[in-house]
């Protein structure tokens, strides 16, 4: 079968044996010199980079990748992220950064302004976004502000409200005055229809006084937390357990001493030692951390 490339020679060469042989002899050096320069091409955007592309990006941007720990997806992520980066510092400006690393609604950022300084309170779940999440910091923020970084641990609870009816009958299967067998049937037979629902949990009812109620009474049913599957930390130990209207705060600290290292794993326990949340992080404990869990009771209601 002839190379497609003799598409490009004049008709008149159709049938010429000379030029079908350096068809089929240079057709597959053009095909790779199309293929390397496609691969070049792609190379200069980061989103279409293979690894070498994504090499050379990074060491543009200065960074020294461990390919044996980092997929080349991740590698690309935070090459995204860095190419991204721009001064100054703004607060919305960060706080879309963020959400592209951490996901929306799963940190708490606060800047206290008469102090200078800027607190972040976020779950990572691999040492990778962590160290990312650091640098970010790190290239970004101003060279007076404070930088204060603390675990936090987000849990959610929904309380809804349903409402079902149903109606129920009742028919007598004996009459006075007239002739039957006793026994044979019920004296009555009860007839009911199928639950219809007349109000679903999306719809609001719930208030904020019940809702701060459910939130008081897990609070209360909380027993400890177990880190690692090996260190127990009872609720006699916690720094913080609190209501605040519907949300649950609890906070205990994790002492440098105690030899944890890394926390890669959190169970919430009730009593009993029924594990109520497990939750995947990555903190490391370079010193004194202390461990921040919110738990806010809401109600499923449908926008």
């Amino acid at each position: 079968m002839d190379h497609p490339m003799i598409r490009y020679f004049p008709k008149i060469y159709d049938d010429i044996r000379e030029i079908k042989i350096l068809c089929d002899l240079q057709g597959p050096w053009l095909d790779r010199i199309s293929e390397e320069i496609d691969k070049t091409l792609r190379n200069t955007f980061i989103v279409l980079s293979n690894v070498n592309g994504i090499e050379n990006f990074e060491k543009i941007f200065e960074i020294i990748a461990s390919p044996s720990t980092e997929t080349l997806e991740f590698r690309r992520e935070r090459l995204l992220n860095r190419a991204s980066i721009r001064a100054p510092l703004t607060m919305p400006w960060f706080r879309g950064r963020l959400d592209g690393i951490l996901g929306t609604g799963k940190y708490d950022l606060s800047m206290d302004y008469e102090n200078q300084t800027l607190t972040l309170k976020s779950r990572v779940v691999n040492q990778n976004w962590y160290f990312e999440v650091l640098n970010l910091i790190a290239i970004t923020k101003p060279a007076v502000v404070e930088f204060i970084n603390m675990p936090l641990i987000l849990h959610g609870i929904n309380v809804g409200e349903r409402i079902r009816v149903r109606t129920d009958g009742a028919g007598w299967n004996y009459r006075l005055g007239t002739t039957w067998r006793l026994g044979r049937r019920p004296f009555v037979t009860r007839t009911s229809t199928e639950w219809e629902t007349v109000k679903l949990e999306s719809v609001s009812s719930v208030t904020p006084e019940f809702l701060h109620d459910v939130a008081v009474l897990i609070s209360n049913r909380i027993e400890s937390i177990l880190i690692n599957d090996s260190v127990w930390i009872p609720t006699s130990g916690f720094e913080v357990l609190s209501v605040d209207a519907n949300v649950i705060t609890l906070a205990y600290l994790i002492y440098i001493s105690a030899g944890i290292g890394v926390i890669t794993n959190i169970k919430l326990m009730g009593y009993d030692q029924t594990v109520w949340s497990n939750v995947d992080t990555y903190i490391p404990i370079n010193a004194n951390t202390i461990v921040e869990h919110q738990i806010p009771v809401t109600e499923p209601v449908l926008a």
